[in-house]
């Protein structure tokens, strides 16, 4: 059984993670269709949401089309989360296209926080 969040669904779920009152701290949405392959600017509401989220320890997104710039959003959220510390984006597109910016974007991104472990490839 799969299941898939889709874009719309991605920014509600956000949306109610950046709830002040929100105490989730793991987040595993593999392969939930959070933007269509290409279309690096549908997350990027997803990630201004995620990033009012203080709460979050694990945050998992593999296998959902994330390319060198969509991670360049992406890395943006990651920077004001706090607590963060485990960080998944196995099986995405990163490195694919631009060079390699979004690991880039990514490594500075991720001095902000606490984050001991990284899953990309």
């Amino acid at each position: 059984e799969t299941s898939c969040l889709g874009i719309r669904g991605g920014r509600t779920l956000a949306k109610a993670l950046a709830d002040e009152s929100c105490t989730v701290q793991v987040l595993k949405l593999r392969s939930h269709a959070l933007i269509e392959r290409g279309h690096h600017y549908q997350l990027k509401p997803f990630c201004e949401w995620l990033a009012r989220n203080e709460s979050l320890r694990v945050l998992s997104l593999e296998s959902n089309y994330i390319d060198d710039f969509a991670a360049e959003h992406l890395a943006k959220a990651l920077a004001r989360m706090p607590k963060l510390q485990v960080v998944d984006l196995s099986w995405n597109s990163l490195g694919q296209n631009n060079a390699g910016s979004g690991y880039r974007a990514l490594a500075r991104s991720l001095r902000h926080n606490d984050v001991r472990k990284v899953y990309v490839g």
